[in-house]
């Protein structure tokens, strides 16, 4: 007998046998579902193979190879059960089926990345038990074991890691990976209903649980995740962006101390004319010798003094290095340095690079030499190490456990200590997407993308053209992600739990309530359709009933978890938006008094708070001031010059604990002050502006109304306040560099007029000039007193030494 007539007339099993009674039709169906369902997967499986070996092919990935090997071997058993139904072995082909979706498809895991092997693992074993209902009903109590056998192989195999398995983050598989997968997994939910038509209760009620707590969920955590990865990235890059800035101006503060520190070098208490007649070799030996000896002796107290410089020395102007204070430098010739080159024409900082003779990460500074004539006579330089950047890339602040900063040549070498071992100065390369961007393109940026260890991060790099250098700032997208994560995490387990006891009560319903449930699928059917008021009736009082009553009292949670889902996703959304938005409006704020009038102006209008105010602590740190309040109340307030001790009133208490304090009820509020200029204070938040354990301030935020602030609220504010700190400290820092810069400034033009001087009575006037215009005096007088006779060489009495 050919395959034709086994199509035609197939052949009849046992179990087939017992249900002859239910009608030939229904078996039938049976073997029309199962032909279609292995088309489906057979066509599926074979475009997956193939869509994975182009894949290896492309990007040479292992796990691409891994699984469409995998999937071939499904293609064949699949192929197989579909010849075997073809001669009409149909509980063969059932079992090959149910085998490879139990057995094979967990095995998978070994291929995929840690984190999804799971999810995708439990959701497939599901299907075992669908399948083993609708195609093998008289055997569910053998398929649901198999299932559960599966589901351990499945939590096994995402266990066990023979070989490295492909690092994908939650924000690289998803949103994308989680929306395809959702889409895949509905797709194939669909076909698998349309194929497997069977007109059964039971099936659609089984049907019927899964899609009412597979969808809701789903839909739910795709909006949350995708909205809570995007702002988590945003904030990580926020506060790294920060970090840069402090970390960028600290390293113009230690360059521009570097060319101070040669600005004191040039300062010898040898006349005007020695380094130049130095330079050019007209001195005689003996005079030579002791004016190197006094330049000597000044750059070795400039360097101990300072602390900031390794190495000074001396080149003319044909690039030998006439004195240095290593003495193993001195006679090189280094006129083909750019630091030589560019010295000669003005002040000049050489990039930081590896040097392979020292053995370390150097930078040198350099500035011309000229005579009295102005005339160019030869280089100032001095080498200092990387130290101090190591120490300043070393910082913690701001980058939490996992977060770390360097720097990177232009050649892409690292250039200051790696947080991790493994990694040595001169033999490290950082070559990855963010160093490329900004070395390349000498731009700044930020992204996701995998750091020089491999580890994928969130990462703010910017370029730093005066040092022709790249600084990169970096966080663990495990770190930054880490609480979307766990929420991720935690509905993945509901919705896997929904989904297991869902499938696992429809398989218990028996046909003697078929009446009952085809009118708790009609109920469920209007439920799918969106209308979660609908009600099952309850007639009887028997597990019907119990369970018609359940049903109930689950679309009544379910409709009051949405509920509750879609406000707390709302009231979150709006929350993060708005720190999210206060904080980039603070962070192009330099001013304090502007950075505290636009925090309380901002934090009144976004939450139609009744009044807002700061306090700051004043220099003794006992008092708190008030800095800025909105409204006619805190003007006038202002005008007084309002302030609180330590510890007085829920402000005081604030900044003396570094606790929020919450009074939703002033009134019941023990140490709460009234303010006459508020009388219609009813609650009130203090939170403490600080930066670790210490308190800056306090931010005081009051409402008209009882009760109307609470713990999300406090959070919030205390969010903000953590972001006013820092930008308060921006601020301070940014007024400190300020000032420093109008002092450096003022000495370096101070200097270049003394420099320019022609004679000791011009000296003597510029000096007398600058303490008047310093000291705010009207008239200074400077009087200089010579011990030897004109004409000959003088040295003052401190033995030729730079003051402090």
């Amino acid at each position: 007998m050919d395959d034709k007539n086994n199509v035609a007339a197939p052949a009849i099993s046992s179990s087939e046998e017992r249900e002859r009674g239910k009608g030939v039709s229904q078996i039938e169906r049976r073997h029309s579902a199962l032909r279609r369902l292995l088309v489906f997967i057979l066509f599926f499986s074979i475009l997956g193979s193939l869509l994975n070996f182009y894949a290896y092919f492309s990007i040479r990935s292992w796990s691409s190879l891994g699984t469409a090997v995998w999937g071939g071997v499904g293609s064949i058993i699949y192929l197989v059960a579909w010849r075997r139904e073809r001669k009409g072995k149909y509980e063969h082909a059932a079992r090959l089926v149910l085998i490879s979706v139990a057995f094979l498809y967990p095995v998978y895991m070994l291929f995929l990345p840690q984190g999804v092997a799971l999810v995708i693992s439990v959701t497939v074993v599901l299907f075992t038990g669908l399948l083993a209902s609708l195609l093998l009903p008289r055997q569910r109590f053998l398929w649901m074991v198999a299932g559960l056998l599966g589901a351990g192989l499945a939590l096994l195999m995402s266990e066990v890691s023979p070989f490295p398995r492909p690092d994908v983050t939650p924000l690289q598989a998803g949103p994308a990976f989680y929306g395809v997968l959702l889409i895949t997994l509905l797709f194939f939910a669909w076909q698998l209903i349309r194929l497997l038509a069977i007109s059964t209760i039971r099936a659609r009620l089984l049907i019927a649980f899964i899609l009412l707590v597979l969808l809701p969920l789903a839909v739910v955590t795709g909006v949350a995740s995708i909205t809570g990865l995007q702002e988590s990235q945003a904030r990580t890059i926020d506060q790294l962006e920060s970090v840069t800035t402090l970390k960028e101006a600290e390293i113009d503060f230690w360059v521009n101390s570097l060319h101070t520190t040669l600005e004191l070098a040039l300062q010898p208490n040898t006349p005007a004319a020695t380094i130049p007649d130095l330079l050019d070799g007209s001195l005689p030996p003996a005079e030579q010798e002791s004016a190197s000896a006094s330049i000597l002796a000044n750059f070795q107290y400039v360097i101990g003094e300072t602390g900031l410089l390794e190495e000074l020395f001396l080149l003319n102007q044909q690039g030998r290095v006439i004195l240095s204070t290593d003495l193993g430098q001195e006679n090189k010739i280094l006129n083909s340095t750019a630091f030589f080159r560019e010295g000669l024409q003005g002040p000049y900082t050489d990039p930081p690079l590896f040097s392979p003779s020292l053995n370390r990460v150097s930078i040198v500074v350099a500035r011309p030499i000229r005579d009295e004539q102005g005339q160019v006579a030869g280089v100032l330089a001095g080498r200092a190490s990387l130290d101090r950047l190591s120490e300043i890339m070393l910082e913690r602040a701001g980058l939490g456990s996992t977060g770390e900063t360097y720097l990177v040549s232009s050649n892409r070498a690292l250039l200051t200590e790696s947080l991790f071992a493994g990694f040595p100065l001169g033999n490290t390369y950082v070559r990855t997407a963010a160093t490329e961007v900004a070395v390349a393109g000498q731009s700044n940026g930020s992204g996701l993308y995998d750091t020089y260890r491999g580890a994928p991060v969130v990462g703010v790099y910017q370029w730093l053209p005066e040092l022709q250098i790249a600084l990169v700032a970096e966080q663990s997208q495990q770190e930054a992600f880490r609480d979307i994560t766990n929420t991720l995490t935690l509905n993945a387990v509901v919705a896997l739990t929904a989904l297991i006891v869902a499938g696992l009560a429809s398989l218990f319903v028996t046909r003697s309530i078929a009446r009952p449930l085809g009118e708790l699928a009609a109920t469920a059917r209007q439920i799918e359709a969106g209308d979660l008021s609908v009600r099952a009736s309850v007639e009887r009082e028997d597990e019907i009933g119990s369970l018609a009553q359940a049903f109930n009292t689950m679309t009544g949670q379910l409709r009051q978890l949405i509920g509750v889902l879609e406000q707390r996703v709302a009231e979150r959304t709006r929350a993060l938006e708005t720190s999210v938005q206060v904080s980039r409006n603070l962070s192009t704020i330099l001013d304090q008094n502007t950075l505290m009038f636009e925090v309380v102006q901002q934090v009144q209008s976004a939450f139609d708070y009744y009044h807002a105010q700061i306090y700051l602590f004043d220099e003794a740190h006992q008092n708190l001031v008030l800095m800025a309040a909105t409204g006619e109340a805190g003007r006038q307030l202002r005008l007084r010059g309002h302030k609180l001790l330590r510890g007085q009133g829920l402000v005081g208490r604030a900044a003396q604990t570094n606790e929020v304090v919450l009074a939703p009820d002033v009134t019941s509020e023990p140490g709460w002050l009234p303010n006459p200029l508020l009388p219609d204070t009813k609650a009130e938040v203090a939170v403490p502006i600080a930066s670790g354990h210490s308190v800056l301030g306090v931010l005081d935020v009051q409402h008209s109304q009882v009760n109307a602030l609470n713990d999300g609220d406090a959070a919030l504010l205390r969010s903000i306040a953590d972001q006013v700190a820092i930008a308060l400290q921006n601020a301070r820092l940014f007024e400190q560099a300020k000032h420093q810069a109008e002092q450096e400034l003022f000495i370096n033009t101070i200097s270049q007029r003394i420099q320019n001087a022609t004679s000791v009575e011009s000296v003597l006037q510029i000096t007398a000039q600058a303490l008047g215009e310093t000291l705010g005096m009207d008239r200074a007088t400077v009087e200089l007193s010579l011990s030897h006779a004109a004409g000959r060489k003088t040295t003052p009495p401190d033995g030729g030494r730079v003051g402090p």
